[in-house]
């Protein structure tokens, strides 16, 4: 479903039950939608393990809309108030 919210360029977040499982997720749809050169990724992880600054470059990206889809583990946790939303 990710990969066809990905195909309309819906900003998506996407939730998932574990670490390994976000990173996987990730993983996968980022070999499967590869970057151009010179261009920034629009498909990020976002989880407690990264640094602080990774985390606010992240969702400076969400805020902006230059991320397109982002996986998280727990939906609990989610700080962010972000005003508008393609998918949940």
């Amino acid at each position: 479903m990710a990969q066809e919210f990905l195909k309309h360029e819906m900003q998506t977040m996407v939730f998932s039950n574990s670490r390994l499982q976000t990173e996987v997720l990730l993983t996968y749809l980022q070999q499967a939608n590869p970057r151009p050169p010179g261009k920034a990724d629009t498909i990020r992880g976002y989880r407690g393990g990264y640094l602080p600054n990774e985390r606010r470059e992240i969702e400076r990206g969400i805020r902006d809309g230059r991320i397109r889809e982002w996986f998280r583990r727990a939906r609990w946790s989610w700080g962010l108030t972000l005003d508008r939303w393609t998918a949940w």
